[in-house]
């Protein structure tokens, strides 16, 4: 027993689609389901338990374009297939040259045939098993061949991935029997009034009754269906080398992407590298900069900074003279214009303790 429904806003093409999947489904499932917009997933299993229902097949509709999951219940799993292109049951019919009617096939239950699933794959026998377990079993031994009235076909294309679903209507027929003969066997007996024995009838002779394909020589018949071969290998030859020439289009809009993605990848890269050498060129140390604090101290105040002043720098030798730099006068204060002993204290490093006795000024935020 099965589901077949549609979640959420989905075209009207959609809509037709599931009713044919409902109708694929027959006679095991609900006919006339009617869903919602807002029903979710959870209102089809409380409904679908007691009835015994093990299968959701429901169709969904994004940006992307049409989605198919089909869903064991109640604990999975659950298969997420998206649709690339389908045929509605009246589109086969305008194709078809002679439409069969299958509301009678539909009424039994279908034989399934699997093709190309024998992969060591998890993902390959998963489906192997749900696409068996969908439709109830058939006892090849004791079923009636009255019964076998459709076969639904899944076949997988490992090149590219993808799942082929089709169904076909079977219809017994005799063989080896020419068209008048099958006419008789239908019970379908023309007007023979015309003719003095049956045997005219059936050899095609009875003034005009027969067909002129019946009258058509073996040979003539024989060239005619090797002519419509080769037109339908041709039409197939076509179609794959149009195939071809996609896939080729596509190899190289890949290929040019990977290139396109290569030169961004070695800009990226070449830009990291002059970084790392402007780095390498301006030394990039903490050192540096305490040595130009030093210096300047040194150009400021005019005098060599204490030893609690930079403790991480090593004392220079007493003989070495530093040259002091004057520095030019303008409006604006300058430092040298400050007391030098301000100017010791300005100059103390975060976090290190004055000497017993002196007091540190804390420079006072601006006011605004």
């Amino acid at each position: 027993m099965s589901f077949v429904f549609k979640m959420g806003k989905v075209p009207g093409v959609v809509s037709s689609l599931v009713q044919d999947m409902r109708r694929v489904m027959a006679p095991y499932t609900a006919d006339n389901l009617r869903e919602k917009r807002k029903n979710t997933l959870k209102d089809f299993v409380h409904v679908g338990a007691p009835l015994g229902v093990t299968h959701f097949i429901f169709f969904t509709n994004t940006e992307a374009g049409t989605n198919l999951k089909i869903a064991r219940i109640p604990r999975g799993p659950t298969l997420s297939f998206k649709v690339t292109k389908y045929s509605l049951m009246r589109q086969m019919h305008l194709v078809v040259k002679r439409p069969v009617d299958a509301s009678q096939a539909l009424k039994s239950k279908p034989l399934v045939v699997l093709n190309n699933f024998t992969a060591p794959d998890d993902h390959i026998k998963l489906m192997n098993v749900t696409f068996q377990n969908m439709f109830p079993a058939i006892d090849v031994q004791t079923v009636a061949l009255s019964e076998c009235r459709r076969v639904v076909l899944f076949n997988y294309e490992k090149e590219t991935d993808t799942v082929e679903f089709r169904q076909y209507v079977i219809r017994a027929a005799p063989l080896g029997l020419s068209k008048p003969v099958k006419t008789i066997v239908k019970a379908k007996v023309p007007n023979l009034n015309k003719l003095e024995d049956i045997s005219e009838y059936v050899l095609g002779n009875g003034a005009g009754i027969g067909s002129a394909s019946d009258n058509q020589d073996p040979e003539e018949s024989a060239k005619a269906k090797a002519k419509h071969e080769a037109a339908l290998a041709l039409k197939r030859q076509r179609r794959e080398e149009q195939e071809a020439n996609v896939a080729k289009k596509q190899e190289a809009k890949e290929a040019k992407k990977q290139r396109k993605a290569e030169r961004k990848r070695k800009r990226e890269q070449g830009e990291d590298d002059e970084y790392d050498e402007t780095t390498a060129k301006s030394g990039g140390n903490d050192d540096d900069s305490e040595l130009d604090d030093v210096e300047y101290y040194r150009q400021e105040v005019g005098e060599e900074p204490d030893a609690y002043m930079f403790p991480d720098k090593k004392k220079e030798p007493k003989n070495k003279k530093h040259k002091v730099t004057e520095t030019k006068t303008t409006a604006v204060q300058k430092p040298s214009e400050v007391a030098a002993s301000d100017k010791k204290n300005r100059f103390i490093r975060p976090g290190a303790k004055a000497p017993k006795g002196q007091v540190i000024r804390q420079r006072q935020p601006k006011k605004k």
